[in-house]
C-alpha cells in the first residue's frame, strides 16, 4: 500500500512539473510577443 500510494504521488509530481515550465515558457514568450508588438 505505502509503495503504491508513493509511486502514484512521484507520478503526480512528475506530470506538474512539465506543466508548470510549460506554462512560465508560455507566459514568457507572451511577454516578449506584447514587447515586440508595443515597441514601434
Amino acid at each position: 500500500m505505502r509503495t503504491k500510494g508513493a509511486s502514484t504521488m512521484s507520478e503526480e509530481q512528475q506530470q506538474q512539473v512539465p506543466l508548470a515550465a510549460s506554462e512560465e515558457q508560455r507566459l514568457e514568450r507572451l511577454e516578449e510577443v506584447r514587447a515586440l508588438e508595443a515597441s514601434p
